[in-house]
């Protein structure tokens, strides 16, 4: 009994006695090894997937480096020298399969990446946006002084606007936000760049303002922001982001824009062949002659244009002579009055007659000798001092009664028997006295603008010739006048060119003959200024005696053959004055918009399309961009002072959308259309289109509206086709440098295995940014979206 209550109590002791509680230990046992296992194959599950989500990211971002690398490969390969969407490192992403760039349009196409097995495992899809096709907000926005938001010559970049029409009401907190605290480019009330006083004096409206050289221009304004290298507190723009900062800026306006900026861009001052384009501001008369050579300019047309080219932009109003290496002389257009109209033979009447039993012949001039001035300008030049030289002879200094009491005492004398040798002797010294002579002007001479100064005829002369059985007596007889009435100054001319008539000729040939000397006369006439400076030099040409005259069409010309005779005219417009000749203006408006035509600034150029200013050497014909004829001038000649220095800023013609486009000058919605339309362009110029096509009709229509948009009281005049062309050549290029690189990759499973990548199949997805500089081979920015 004892035992058998040992044996319970062992039992008991060893915890067996209940069978119930020993399955519950072990079935507890089981429960905890089968969470212990469960929990380790969800750990595991989850590292699994978690895992091939990083293993997928990691894919997807070596696949976004795929398309960068891709697109860094097409745009270093892109040889030729423009930027459009033509071209390979646009059309090879192209497509309609996603929207990178968030605007609301599918503008590329997935690129697949196949593994070995040749299965889809990632793709990408790339969009390359050519940041000069953006506006540049480090470089637009002219907040001038007079707190206008303007542009004008079309200068500087500062003159693109911030999307007129679209941001009127931010322009001008987006354009202060730049400026820092003290609210001005650079330090307040400082020349930061130091260039005041160039840009005070020379003739440009570097500022935008609509008023030349004011006397602070350039301190304080737009071109003191460096965001490079800021002044004082001036705030620059590093990330397009940057801009939300800005008062205004909302995330709704944002988003319309952010497509359309950029805080890089710039353009190489260099033409469609890599050359550097030259500053015509300082280039030397035979850098610009060789240039126009190149262009394809004759040699002598291209020496003509150089020497003008020099004398529009300097300040000395002399006009500019070289002489070339076949010793042609070319003396330039400076604003100066030029030698317009000459008579070099009157109305002469030829008689013969018996005086005293002798036969004589009788020549007498009946009218003037004049010689005409014209100041085409639009501003009095002072001549004085001034004087004219070559081809005419003057009353030598005797005195007129003397001469006729001599020329009676020898017709006397002859009529008494007395021996003409004896009774003219005295002829000899008259005659030898007379030499070719110079008119000069008098002092405190002003000519008024668009005048005449006319230079008159103080003498008529009367030559009779007897004919005495000794020979041929030679006897003038002179006559006061003053003529013509409009003259200002009247000189004693005796002859001029004379070669037109023969009679008068054989006269001369007579003297020459009797007194052994050498009166010669020729059309070559120069109009010298004070100090010597040789103003004009030019043959006039030969006339038959008459009411006509020697006479200039276009005044501008020197030449023998731009010489012409008409009905003469002293004093008042030339019977030939013609300027619809040369095809820059009509029938109807030459009479009163020709004054139109005369342009010497005497400052630098504000745009290489002012050289649509410059004489050509032919009648009526400045260089004419607008039609076509000259616009290759465009892409070689800059106004640029460094022209190795980088411009940032510059609006790319090929790439830019129409929003952007009607960022530039006087660009509206139907100028930008045709530039879209006509793209894409080789070169700047190419701006102007091909004559009568759409877009020149656009970008010149403003010379054919019936308004005078450039307020200089003529309507639709050359340079108001041009009003465009010359306002945004400064601003505009067909090249980029810098590019924002838009890239969506992702991983993916082609489950299926049917080549078509559905919402489910995506695995990972990963969204760069890459702002690279091409020139520099250089990643400027690396974002991921």
């Amino acid at each position: 009994m004892k035992g058998k209550c040992l044996r319970k109590d062992l039992v008991k002791k060893s915890g067996l006695a209940n069978k119930g509680n020993a399955l519950i230990f072990a079935i507890g046992i089981i429960l905890i090894l089968f969470v212990i296992t469960a929990g380790t194959l969800v750990i595991f599950t989850n590292w699994g997937k978690s895992s091939f989500l990083l293993f997928s990211r990691t894919h997807s971002i070596h696949t976004a480096k795929i398309g960068i690398e891709n697109a860094i490969w097409e745009l270093k390969h892109d040889k030729n020298n423009y930027d459009g969407y033509d071209e390979k490192w646009y059309q090879e992403f192209s497509g309609n399969d996603a929207d990178i760039d968030t605007d609301g349009t599918n503008e590329s196409r997935f690129i697949d990446v196949k593994n070995l097995r040749k299965k889809i495992v990632s793709r990408y899809a790339v969009f390359v946006v050519d940041n000069n096709g953006c506006i540049n907000i480090n470089c637009v926005g002219n907040k001038a002084k007079n707190n206008k938001y303007s542009f004008n010559e079309g200068w500087s970049t500062f003159e693109v606007g911030f999307f007129p029409g679209m941001c009127d009401s931010i322009a001008s907190s987006f354009v202060e936000f730049r400026h820092g605290q003290d609210g001005s480019p650079g330090v307040r009330n400082i020349d930061d760049d130091n260039d005041n006083g160039i840009l005070a004096s020379d003739g440009i409206d570097n500022d935008g303002d609509g008023i030349i050289d004011e006397s602070d221009e350039g301190m304080d304004e737009e071109d003191e922001f460096r965001h490079l290298k800021p002044y004082g507190d001036d705030r620059p723009f590093f990330v397009i982001e940057d801009i939300k900062m800005v008062g205004g800026i909302t995330e709704q306006i944002f988003k319309k824009i952010k497509n359309l900026i950029t805080c890089h861009s710039y353009d190489l001052n260099i033409d469609s062949e890599n050359y550097l384009r030259t500053n015509i501001n300082n280039a030397s008369i035979s850098q610009i002659a060789s240039i126009l050579e190149d262009l394809g300019y004759k040699h002598d047309v291209a020496s003509q244009i150089s020497v003008n080219i020099v004398d529009y932009r300097d300040k000395d109003n002399i006009p500019t002579i070289v002489v070339d290496q076949y010793g042609n002389q070319f003396i330039g257009i400076d604003k100066t009055p030029y030698l317009n109209e000459i008579e070099p033979i009157p109305e002469i009447s030829i008689t013969t007659t018996l005086m005293f039993g002798i036969p004589a012949l009788v020549i007498e001039e009946k009218g003037p000798n004049f010689i005409e001035l014209f100041n085409p300008y639009d501003e009095a030049l002072d001549i004085s001092g001034w004087t004219v030289k070559g081809g005419m002879i003057l009353f030598p200094s005797l005195n007129i009664s003397d001469v006729n009491k001599n020329s009676q005492d020898t017709m006397d004398g002859i009529k008494n028997g007395e021996k003409p040798e004896d009774a003219s002797s005295w002829t000899k010294n008259f005659w030898n006295a007379l030499l070719p002579a110079t008119i000069k002007i008098p002092d405190r001479t002003v000519m008024p603008p668009h005048s005449y100064y006319v230079i008159g005829d103080s003498i008529k002369w009367k030559i009779i010739i007897l004919q005495t059985s000794a020979g041929p007596v030679v006897i003038p007889i002179l006559i006061p006048i003053s003529q013509p009435a409009c003259a200002k100054q009247f000189e004693p001319i005796l002859f001029m060119n004379f070669t037109g008539c023969k009679e008068l000729s054989a006269v001369f040939q007579i003297i020459k003959n009797i007194f052994g000397i050498n009166i010669s006369l020729n059309g070559n006439i120069s109009l010298i200024d004070a100090d010597g400076h040789i103003i004009e030099k030019t043959d006039y040409g030969s006339d038959s005696p008459g009411k006509t005259s020697r006479q200039k069409n276009d005044p501008r010309m020197s030449r023998a053959s731009d010489w012409f005779t008409f009905h003469q005219t002293p004093g008042f417009m030339n019977s030939c004055f013609i300027p619809s000749t040369g095809g820059e203006f009509t029938l109807l408006n030459q009479y009163t918009y020709w004054q139109s035509s005369f342009r010497v600034k005497n400052h630098p150029y504000s745009s290489p399309a002012e050289l649509s200013f410059i004489h050509k050497g032919k009648q009526w014909q400045t260089l004419n961009i607008w039609k076509s004829y000259d616009k290759d001038i465009l892409d070689v000649f800059t106004v640029v002072e460094d022209v190795k220095k980088p411009v940032d800023g510059r609006i790319n013609i090929n790439t830019a959308t129409s929003q952007v486009l009607q960022c530039l000058p006087l660009v509206d919605t139907d100028i930008a259309r045709q530039i879209i339309s006509s793209r894409p362009f080789k070169n700047i110029s190419d701006i102007v289109g091909t004559p009568n096509s759409l877009l020149n009709k656009e970008i010149t229509k403003y010379g054919s509206n019936l308004l005078d948009d450039n307020n200089n009281t003529w309507i639709d005049t050359e340079d108001e086709k041009e009003l465009v062309i010359s306002s945004i050549i400064n601003l505009i290029t067909v090249r980029g440098n810098v590019f924002t690189i838009y890239v969506k990759s992702q991983k993916v499973i082609d489950y299926d295995n049917n080549g078509i990548i559905t919402n489910n199949e995506i695995k990972s997805e990963s969204n760069f940014r890459i702002i690279y500089d091409r020139l520099k081979n250089k990643i400027l920015e690396r974002r991921q979206l």
